[in-house]
């Protein structure tokens, strides 16, 4: 997936498809590094909702997400 394709479903609750054939639902966002790179993570809705509003006692579940991975993109709710 290209960054500017990308841009449509950043931060909005979608089903994937992955290369792999698994289908996963959840959101996706963008935070930049060094040196103007980027990094994509992915996490259910509710690890979102959680990390956004840094409820510290929380776990959460989030992982580094390759956006060459994703084949499709479906957005489920905004």
């Amino acid at each position: 997936m290209e960054r500017s394709i990308f841009k449509n479903f950043e931060k909005r609750h979608c089903r994937f498809k992955m290369k792999s054939g698994k289908e996963v639902f959840g959101i996706m966002w963008e935070e930049s590094s060094t040196d103007n790179k980027f990094r994509y993570y992915f996490s259910s809705s509710g690890d979102y909702q959680r990390l956004k509003n840094r409820l510290q006692t929380a776990l959460y579940a989030i992982y580094p997400l390759d956006l060459n991975e994703i084949v499709y993109a479906e957005v489920i709710a905004s």
